[in-house]
C-alpha cells in the first residue's frame, strides 16, 4: 500500500527527467519565442496573459530568465510565468483541439 500523499505529475516529470530549462526568449509580433536548452521553441501568444497582452512593448521586452531557467519575470509588470505553465497550456490546447498527437 502506498502511503505517500504525493501524486505523479507528468509535466514536472518531463521537465526534470529531460533537464528542460529556458535558454532564451525573444518577443516579436505580440508573441514570445521561448527557446529551451534542447532547442525546442515554444511560441506563446501574449493574448493568453492579461498583464502582458495590454502592456506597452517596452515593458513586455523588459523580462529576465529566473529560477535557473524555470521561468520568466517582468519586473515592471510584476508578472512571473513558468516553463511548467507554458507546457501545461501547450498540452491543454492540443488536447482540446483534438489534434493528432503522435507517440513514437
Amino acid at each position: 500500500m502506498n502511503t505517500s500523499n504525493k501524486s505523479y505529475d507528468p509535466i514536472t516529470d518531463i521537465i526534470f527527467t529531460k533537464g528542460l530549462k529556458i535558454k532564451s526568449a525573444t518577443h516579436k509580433d505580440r508573441k514570445l519565442d521561448i527557446i529551451l536548452n534542447n532547442d525546442l521553441i515554444l511560441v506563446v501568444s501574449l493574448k493568453n496573459y492579461k498583464k502582458l497582452n495590454g502592456a506597452p512593448l517596452e515593458e513586455v521586452n523588459n523580462f529576465k530568465i529566473i529560477g535557473n531557467g524555470t521561468g520568466l519575470h517582468w519586473p515592471t509588470l510584476d508578472e512571473d510565468l513558468s516553463l511548467y505553465g507554458f507546457l501545461k497550456e501547450f498540452f491543454k490546447q492540443n488536447i482540446e483541439k483534438k489534434r493528432k498527437l503522435v507517440i513514437a
